[in-house]
Parts: structure tokens; sequence; C-alpha cells
């Protein structure tokens, strides 16, 4: 076979060497082509903006140091799908060509196609893309419509990196980029994959004083995300040709909101005395202007630091340039800040620690403003009191922070407090009363205020044990329904006292969500318990409820926490000492002067407890009785929900009911169904009724009222 190139002009060419053939027809490409040459880079299968008939792509890749033309080659699946390209396409090396089901922009989406096939169709879940040339296949695509590969609906699948194995789901991303009529795809272009990593390059010393630049160069990066990232394999490089691959001989962990030194030199006794986690070799960080560059494993861009050696970056010598907040774009120079704490041999800077910028604090109540809104929207830094912590999953995930009463504002309309979400980078042994300083990008979380850290924001803390910020008194009936998000919104954040008495009035969702409905003045009956049935006098009266009411939840959004989650096994978390037969509430108990934070969440107003500072204990006013009150007669009927009894096993299919298509509500296995069971006998055998109604147990006949 040959290779194109006649090397020894005797009109013959076999420098294309390839396996023998004896008795069986040769399998020299008819156009030269060896496998790889081409590579399927992008396939839009599934586009947006027009029919499938009409908007279908895809994008090759000419690997090769030539030009490539298409005229002869077939492209197939595994099925009948096949078409032999019947006019010249010339792929220049290092370039693209588009091929489509329709080469009209007007009708394509917006393409511009280089060659239009026909009897070729791209499946929408999974199929495949081959290119022949003469009976050689010179590249391959097998899709799979979502359990590798992305499976995208109007964006284009793009590969990675064309050195990566195209037939590997991995190797492909979603197209982000928008083209023609709006799907999204980079036709006849290099693709716009993003690496799926998040890592912040956060402090360089590129010129130390201390120590030689051989000896004292050194870089830090931060991972802002709730997983470890593991950067072995990764390429460090600039602009130019320094370029070192990190081989640690395993696993180089970033750890969840940390941080790793890496440097020229690891030896604390002649690098300045830094504590260095990998030592790198190939990369020189230049004194003026230079660049950092983070490629992770699939050859994808992480991060970039480009300085300039003083008219944007700080241009320090014997100190790190320092990044503020990690949130904030790495790459402009203005984020960056002189460190200015000595470490080691007497340079500047904060290696695998917090930096040490000089932060400009702003009050919360500015951050607030006094519209639905944050007035401030954006990275800002407060520093104020935590007053309440909240969970996810069992793990402290955000906490609300007011500002302490010396630094309040005099403007009734702006809050006090926000929501700050962490997501599991909240600092180790964070508690109520400290002082802390935050760093983060404030916004709306479903209208509640926040300021959202988990990016790479900055939480320190400054002091502990510190008196909380006095409770604003409020009272019930509010001034609105508790149903809407204006009725409390300059009080959002805030810990709030209720002076009056307010009645335990429902308690369905306590082990669901951990909440208890609250009501001022008593419990109150349904609308219709007093008052004939009207359309205007039952919205009347539901407007009147929504005032007088108030959600007390407990310190997580979580469903069934009491459950799930690490700690499986946990009381309710009302009444204060966990929710028992010894230590119960009922409806028509109260509680006076209910003190929490006041937070907006799920339609409604609610508090969030203090429990570490204040007290959630009820007063039992209805007190159950021993015994029901006689009523005469000698016949006792009593009704129990037995809460879904289902002998059928809820395993997933939907086959209860009679017409055995419903979903199962009930016990998901058999000890669950004995414990079940051996409840509800027990709790029949103390009622001693003659006659027993049942509510929720299975329709199957009488199975079920037989197994009890």
């Amino acid at each position: 076979c040959g290779d194109g190139v006649d090397s020894d002009q005797n009109n013959v060419d076999f420098l294309d060497a390839r396996p023998t053939t004896p008795g069986a027809t040769n399998d020299c490409p008819s156009g030269g082509l060896n496998p790889g040459d081409l590579v399927v880079n992008e396939i839009i299968q599934n586009p947006a903006v027009v029919g499938d008939s009409n908007g279908e792509w895809f994008e090759v890749f000419n690997n090769t140091a030539g030009p490539i033309d298409l005229i002869g080659l077939t492209i197939k699946d595994d099925g009948s799908n096949s078409h032999t390209i019947g006019s010249s396409v010339v792929v220049a090396s290092g370039g693209f060509a588009v091929l489509g089901i329709n080469d009209n922009p007007v009708t394509n989406g917006g393409v511009t196609v280089d060659y239009e096939y026909s009897s070729f169709f791209l499946g929408n879940s999974d199929d495949e893309v081959v290119i022949e040339d003469g009976g050689v296949e010179i590249d391959r695509v097998n899709y799979d419509g979502g359990p590798n590969f992305p499976d995208p609906t109007g964006a284009s699948m793009a590969l990675i990196n064309t050195g990566l194995d195209n037939n590997v789901g991995a190797s492909w991303c979603t197209s982000e980029t928008p083209f023609g009529d709006g799907d999204l795809g980079t036709p006849r272009a290099a693709n716009d994959c993003s690496s799926a990593f998040d890592l912040v390059i956060n402090e360089i010393i590129q010129n130390p004083a201390a120590v030689s630049d051989t000896n004292g160069e050194w870089f830090e990066v931060f991972n802002p995300t709730g997983t470890p990232i593991d950067i072995n394999g990764w390429t460090i490089k600039d602009n130019g040709s320094d370029s070192h691959v990190i081989n640690n001989g395993g696993a180089l962990d970033v750890p969840v909101g940390g941080y790793l030194v890496l440097a020229r030199n690891g030896n604390s006794a002649t690098n300045g005395g830094v504590t260095v986690d990998y030592v790198y070799s190939g990369i020189t960080l230049g004194n003026s202007d230079d660049e950092l560059v983070l490629v992770d494993g699939l050859g994808l861009e992480v991060d970039r630091v480009e300085w300039d050696g003083g008219p944007g970056f700080p241009d320090p010598t014997g100190a790190s340039m320092s990044l503020s907040i990690p949130l904030l774009d790495n790459n402009v120079g203005t984020n960056w800040c002189e460190a200015s704490t000595t470490f080691g041999a007497g340079d500047l800077g904060t290696p695998g620690a917090v930096n040490d910028c000089a932060l400009t604090i702003t009050f919360i109540h500015d951050v607030q403003g006094s519209g639905p809104t944050v007035a401030i929207s954006g990275i800002v830094t407060v520093d104020a009191i935590v007053t309440s912590l909240l969970e996810d999953n069992d793990v402290l995930d955000g906490f609300l922070l007011q500002e302490e009463d010396a630094d309040a504002d005099a403007d009734p309309l702006t809050s006090e407090g926000i929501l700050v979400t962490c997501e599991g980078l909240c600092p180790a042994g964070l508690a109520v009363g400290d002082n802390v300083t935050v760093s983060g990008d404030a916004g709306e979380l479903f209208g509640m205020s926040e300021i959202d850290v988990s990016g790479g924001g900055i939480i320190t803390i400054g002091s502990s044990g510190n008196p909380l910020p006095a409770a604003t008194s409020l009272g019930l009936p509010a001034p609105g329904g508790t149903n809407v998000e204006g009725t409390f919104e300059e009080l959002e954040g805030m810990l709030v006292e209720f002076s009056d008495e307010l009645f335990v009035s429902e308690y369905f969702e306590l082990a669901r969500f951990g909440q208890v409905v609250l009501t001022v003045d008593e419990r109150p009956f349904q609308f219709t318990h007093d008052n004939a049935p009207s359309v205007a006098g039952y919205a009347a009266f539901l407007d009147d409820l929504a005032a007088r009411r108030i959600v007390l939840d407990d310190n997580n959004n979580d469903q069934n926490d009491a459950i799930f989650g690490p700690d499986a096994d946990e009381p309710y978390f009302y009444p204060e000492g966990g929710f028992s037969t010894a230590n119960r509430f009922r409806g028509g108990d109260s509680i006076t002067d209910l003190t929490g934070v006041l937070d907006w969440a799920f339609g409604e107003w609610r508090v969030k407890p203090t429990p570490e500072v204040f007290d959630y204990t009820f007063t039992p006013n209805n007190v159950r009785p021993a015994t029901p009150d006689p009523v005469g007669g000698t016949l006792k009927v009593a009704s129990a929900n037995v809460l879904n009894f289902f002998t059928t096993l809820d395993t997933g299919p939907s086959i209860c009911a009679p017409s055995g298509t419903l979903g199962c509500r009930g016990a998901n296995s058999a000890a669950e169904l004995d414990r079940q069971r051996d409840k509800i006998v027990a709790a029949l055998a103390a009622i001693e009724a003659d006659v027993v109604g049942l509510i929720e147990i299975e329709n199957n006949v009488d199975a079920s009222l037989i197994d009890l």
C-alpha cells in the first residue's frame, strides 16, 4: 500500500506496510488513508431549532500533516445506512469539515455544511458513525445515548481532545457555544469543552528575596469544591515552552476547601522555609510577566493566570502575589494583593493557608437594602455574629448571620441578617456566637437573601462565645400573610421574639420535615365548624389564618432526617429533647416568647431555632386523658389509620390495586412489614374495640385484613 508519496520516483510506493493478506483481497485504502487520519470530532444528532431531517450533521478533523480529499470515502453505520461521498471535499491539515443532511443554512439551523449526504441518519439515542476508505475503517464512534456518552438535545457532542479515543464516552462533552439559529456547537472550528474540574491558582511567589528564584519559587492551588481533586497526571505550563506533567507516583489530592503548594524545591532548609506538597521541574515563574496554566488529564485547561509584572498585577519582591478571594477572576490583576504575613526564612506569604489580603467590609444592611432583593449583588465581605446553624444530611451546610447591635443601622426597612450557604465547606468548629468574616457571592436563594461561599468564598472565625444580637419583638397577627414573601422582608435572617402565646395547631409534617405550625390566640377550627359554607367567607378565613400562624422549623431542609443520613436514628426535633411516648406535645399545647431566626423557604416564613441559647419547651395545655370520657352504651366502636398497611411489598413495580397497575405504598421488605404489623396489632388489641374501621389498608380483597 502507498502513503501517497513516490519516495524513489519509480511510480510505485510501498512505504505503508500492512499485514499480508494471502489468498484474500488486499486491504489498501483507495485514498491511501490510515486509521486515525480522520477523526469524527463533533456530532449533533438531536438538534432543537430545526428537525432532525434538516439539522443533523457531524464534523471530521484532519489528523495528518497534509490535506485530505474526502471524495470516495463511505460514511455508514452498523445497519443499513450508507453513503459514498461523490464530490471533492478537501480538508486542510489540522482542519475541519462538516458533513450534514442539509446544506441550506436557512433551513438547517444556520450551519455551513461542506458536503450534503443522503441515506445516512444519526440516531437520537444510540448509533454509529463509521468512515471507510476502500473497505478499510478509518474511524468509528459508537455512541450510546447517555450511559457513557453525552446525550444532548439542541447541542452537539464534542470530542474533548482530538488525541483522545473518540469511541470512549468520557472523551466527549456537550457543546456550550451557540451557532446559527441557536443550537450549541462549534462547526468547522475547535471544540469548546470545559474541564470538569474547578481548581484555583491562589498564590504565586515568582521573586523570592530570602533565597534565589531557583530555590524559592512556588505557587499554591485552592480547591473550592466539595470533592477532593486528584491532580496527578495534570500538566503545568506557560504560553511558551515551559511544561511539566505531574507524576506523583500515585494520587495527589487537593483537599476539599484546602490548598496544595507546588514548588521548584522541596527542601524547606533551602527553599525559604515553605512546606511543599509537590516538586516540579521545567517550570520557571517569570519575575516580570509570565503565565501559569493548569491543564487536566484530558488536556482541558482548568485555570490560568497571566501576570504582567506591575501595570495590572502586583509586582512584589520577597512576597507572594495573593488572590484576595478565590471566587474572583484570578486573571484580573486588581483581584490580587501583596502578601503581608511572614513565613519561613522571612519572605511574605501564606503557603497552604487562607490569604491575608485586606478586605473591605460591607454592613449586612447595605447588602440587603430596603427592597425585595439584595441591593448589592456579587462578591461582598461582611463581618457579623452566627445566630443559627443549618445542616444538610447531618453535615453543617450553612448558617444565619446578623450584625452586632452596635453596627446596625436606624432604617427599619433594611434587614441586619442574612443566610450564608457553604454546602459542606463551613469551617470546622463553627458555633453560634462566633464572630466571623465572610466573603462570598451575594444574591437570592428562592427569595431568601444569601451569601454563597460554596464556589470559593472565605469564612474566617475571629472570636467565639459572643453575645447574640438582640431579638426584634414581633407579634401576630402579622401585617400580611406569613405565606407572603413581603410580609417580613425587612426582618429576614434576623433574630425575632414572638411575645404572644402560640398554640400547636398542626404537626402533620413533624416527621417528614421537622416542622410544627403555631397559631396565635387558640388552636383554630376548620371554617365550617363555626360557619356555613361560603366561598367569600372561606377566603377571608384563610387570609386571617395566614396572618395568625407561623412555622417553627428544625435546623435543616432534609426529608425524613430522623431516619436518613449519617445519623439515621435521631429523635424528631420537637419537642425539645426529642419526641417520644414520654416526651410529647399535643395540638393545643403552647409556647411563649418563641425566639429564633426568620427564614423564608418553601413559600412560608418560618422560625429557624437556636437551641444553644433559647428554650423550645411547650406548655401542656391539652393533656392526654388516661381513658376516653364515658359515653354510655355497650358496643365499643373505633377507627384506626394503619398508615398504608399493604401485604404486597413495595419493591418498585406498579402491581397493586385491583387493577394490578398502581404503585404499592406499604412496606419495602418483609422485616418492615413484620414491624408494621406488630405495632398495629398491639394498638388494636389495646383499644379492645368490638368494631374497628381501618383506614389506609391495601385493597386486595381481604388478604390484608386476614393478615392482621
